[in-house]
């Protein structure tokens, strides 16, 4: 067999990259080596890692533009939303708005393909809360963090990373708590104050439910109570839901000392047909809790 001695010295040079080509080695993915943005109310958070593709930056009040200013090898090159970027070089970004994400993508510049990364900037609203990870131990889940965060203008649901960054919030001008994920059926779910109180002076609330894009499906209420608590709620996969309440009536504790006609809180469990509303259980703890075994007296109502 016969071989020309440029074919052959071809071969060689193409086994010898490919035998140095290890799929771990950094110097075959497109990375950025620094990133600095300024504009913001706070630092980038997470700090730049080139390993670390998601981060965050709170706006200020009143927003203004931001400057990306990314830096990297000269065998790569850079875009900033789609438009060229020099390495080094700051760019700045006039019409940005909090809600906004910028993408920073960084590919191979020459004919050995490099597999390109892209880093992704969460630019949040003036009063999203300031988040700071202080443990992040190795081998950590990296399943979602579902969180209730309170600002100073109201509240925000989020979904966190590992690095505390949002893969998606939501805000509400009143209390938003015990948002969830419920495992059973895949759903979200959060509880929300919708500004009013009962005649026994508890917050009224009602629970969302988020379909897979976030969307708005379904409000959920207690039924035939005054009250629909906030600290826990249940989608069972039989379309069977759980409610909590703290639902008031007039009770005579004559035997306490007090009059015939006390406003007494009941804690009620309700379990509704999902599809129907129809209640199928109901529980109060006045029917099987002594009042005076109870732990927590309230203020009298006047």
């Amino acid at each position: 067999m016969r071989c020309q001695r440029g074919h052959s010295a071809w071969l060689v040079l193409g086994l010898l990259l490919l035998a140095g080509c290890d799929s771990n080695d950094t110097r075959f993915v497109a990375y950025l080596d620094d990133l600095t943005v300024t504009g913001g109310s706070t630092a980038l958070n997470p700090g730049f890692d080139p390993a670390i593709t998601r981060y965050s930056l709170i706006a200020n009040s009143p927003a203004d533009p931001i400057t990306i200013e990314p830096a990297a090898s000269s065998t790569f090159t850079i875009s900033i939303n789609g438009a060229p970027a020099t390495s080094g070089a700051a760019v700045t970004l006039d019409s940005i708005e909090p809600g906004d994400t910028v993408q920073i993508v960084v590919r191979s510049a020459n004919q050995f393909s490099a597999e390109p990364t892209t880093y992704e900037l969460l630019y949040l609203p003036a009063d999203f809360p300031e988040l700071t990870v202080t443990v992040r131990e190795d081998g950590v889940s990296t399943d979602p963090l579902y969180i209730n965060l309170r600002g100073p203008n109201g509240s925000y649901v989020a979904i966190l990373d590992n690095y505390g960054v949002p893969t998606f919030y939501r805000y509400e001008p009143f209390f938003a708590l015990d948002f969830k994920w419920h495992a059973e059926t895949g759903e979200r779910s959060y509880a929300r104050f919708i500004g009013t109180t009962n005649e026994w002076g508890r917050q009224n609330t009602e629970r969302v439910v988020l379909d897979d894009n976030f969307n708005e499906v379904e409000l959920i209420t207690t039924v035939g109570l005054s009250h629909t608590d906030h600290h826990d709620f249940l989608i069972q996969p039989n379309n069977e839901i759980l409610l909590l309440s703290y639902d008031g009536a007039l009770r005579d504790l004559t035997a306490f000392g007090l009059t015939a006609a006390e406003p007494v809180e009941d804690s009620v469990v309700q379990v509704l047909d999902r599809n129907t509303r129809q209640l199928l259980f109901e529980w109060r703890s006045w029917d099987d809790v002594p009042y005076g075994d109870q732990l927590y007296v309230p203020p009298r109502l006047e």
